[in-house]
């Protein structure tokens, strides 16, 4: 008798847990339109790109006014060391405050941030000498940096799917243009106003931001409503999810079902993936093998990106508005899934790191030194052909971006490595040759180059990723890598002052650079015997 009384107990509790953790939820996932209100979003990302890029990249036209206030060449080099590395070492940070609350909140703090911190700048030179600068200017505009950078470079991706790395290019190119614009803006200023007033010009120039991330809207979504009765309390991708429930899909944003882009994307391309209503997916059969009767093909890959990296909630997520919690599961998710480190087992990936850290640890060197080395290094030097040099290198830059995603857009199956090691090459030699040959043309041959390299090279790293570690790990992989990024952006500065002694041997931070990419170019070589094993 003790013994029924017990199973039937033990029923009981099994069938009320049934009913509270089987319950259903509803999720959304973020859906690309490939046009209509994403071109205002690729005018938005142009615009912060332009500004954040184009101020971090002409930092040294400040630099003679700080030396003259008693800052060190090596003062100099810190402080943009820092607002460069910390804008990407705030990566991972902003990643999950967009996954939190927004790519559109995010990108207002972080332009407040830096607007504030460049600001500030102006007064605490005088005030506090390099640390007040160091503070404010280094610090806090690289934080308020690193805030804006990841939304601008994330939020073209989640509008467009087959024209994404045309989109991408015209967005990034604002960095080009911004190298362009900006330098000639400053050098003017500094002709008219002390060289601290520019510091009230570049958080003015900083607060547009806050003004056009207003219309930075979300992406359209689907909203899915998920029998989560199988479902582990671990978060999983959906896309490794998706054979073991039943859901439902419908849009979540009226304002865009109702526009006749959309109408025209979801009559065309959604009808072919989804039925009007419900799709059941049956649980699949084979553990690896995603093809569902006719709704996911292989030509129908719009959701694809998004089921690979998007997380569908835990019992936590469910349970959390009953809940007192400190921070959001979703967000220590993210943090979490950021901050993987399982990627560095992967001789592949280990590639990559090795080519960053070399790579990022001398991409700003150039920039920094080339006007000085010119007028070191040439006699009866003009002013105003020094201040081209930036310009024409970031007008490689524009070419780079802009054509790097027609190029992709046009030819998807572009042998990107074959294009990366060259690009590697060409600046290792170009700037190995820069200290033989001292005459005009060359110096702005090299800038043009250096820039057009340089943006090829933002074109290419993602679909690098892709291509060797898989899109599910784009997310962990990136994180990754800004780290390695923002500590060599970090470290390279100050050691190309110091082998220069002060910036008295400007030659050696040349031979410096041309060292650093021969070894990134090295680190890249073993992934060409990779693919080839991928593919055979």
């Amino acid at each position: 008798m003790g013994l029924l009384l017990q199973r039937v107990w033990s029923f009981l509790l099994n069938q009320g847990s049934s009913k509270l953790f089987h319950k259903k939820f509803s999720t959304v996932l973020p859906i690309s339109i490939d046009g209509g209100y994403g071109w205002v979003i690729v005018a938005i990302t142009f615009i912060g790109v332009f500004t954040v890029d184009g101020i971090a990249y002409t930092f040294y036209i400040l630099m003679p006014g700080l030396i003259k206030d008693g800052l060190t060449e090596s003062n100099c080099a810190l402080s943009i060391a820092t607002i460069n590395s910390l804008s990407m070492l705030i990566a991972p940070l902003s990643s999950s405050l967009c996954n939190a609350i927004g790519f559109r909140t995010v990108m207002i703090i972080g332009s407040v941030i830096s607007c504030l911190g460049f600001a500030m700048s102006y007064f605490a030179i005088t005030l506090f000498g390099f640390l007040g600068y160091y503070f404010t200017f280094g610090i806090l505009g690289g934080i308020g940096l690193g805030l804006m950078y990841l939304p601008m470079s994330v939020a073209p991706s989640m509008w467009f799917d087959t024209k994404r790395p045309l989109a991408v290019g015209i967005a990034t190119c604002g960095t080009g243009i911004g190298m362009i614009v900006i330098p000639f803006l400053l050098e003017y200023l500094t002709t008219c106003f002390h060289y601290r007033t520019l510091n009230l010009v570049i958080a003015a120039l900083m607060s547009v931001n806050v003004i056009t991330a207003v219309f930075l809207r979300p992406a359209p979504t689907i909203e899915i409503e998920v029998d989560n009765k199988n479902e582990p309390e671990k978060g999983v991708t959906a896309r490794k999810f998706i054979g073991n429930f039943q859901f439902k899909v419908k849009e979540t944003d009226s304002s865009f079902s109702a526009s006749h882009s959309f109408r025209q994307f979801r009559s065309k391309r959604t009808s072919k993936l989804m039925s009007r209503s419900t799709i059941s997916l049956l649980k699949l059969k084979e553990k690896r093998s995603y093809s569902v009767n006719s709704h996911f093909n292989e030509e129908d890959t719009i959701m694809d990106y998004s089921m690979h990296v998007y997380y569908l909630p835990t019992k936590k997520d469910v349970n959390e508005p009953t809940c007192k919690v400190c921070c959001p599961e979703s967000l220590v998710r993210t943090i979490s899934n950021m901050a993987s480190y399982t990627l560095l087992e992967t001789p592949k990936f280990l590639c990559f790191c090795g080519s960053g850290l070399s790579f990022y640890a001398v991409v700003t060197v150039p920039i920094l030194f080339i006007n000085t080395y010119m007028k070191q290094s040439t006699k009866d030097v003009d002013p105003h052909h020094l201040q081209l040099l930036i310009p024409f290198m970031g007008l490689g830059v524009f070419v780079g971006r802009l054509g790097g995603g027609i190029l992709l857009h046009i030819f998807p199956t572009i042998k990107a490595l074959a294009l990366c090691l060259i690009i590697h090459l060409l600046i290792s030699t170009s700037s190995f040759l820069l200290t033989f040959f001292a005459y005009y043309p060359f110096y702005f041959i090299y800038s043009s180059l250096y820039g057009l390299c340089f943006g090829l090279y933002g074109s290419l790293r993602n679909l690098l990723l892709v291509d060797y570690i898989g899109l599910e790990n784009l997310t962990p992989a990136t994180g990754i890598l800004f780290t390695i990024a923002g500590l060599s952006n970090l470290i390279g500065p100050p050691v190309a002052v110091e082998i220069t002694g002060g910036g008295k041997h400007l030659d050696l931070a040349f031979y410096f650079t041309s060292i650093m990419f021969t070894v990134s170019t090295i680190c890249l070589l073993p992934l060409i015997c990779a693919k080839k094993a991928i593919s055979n």
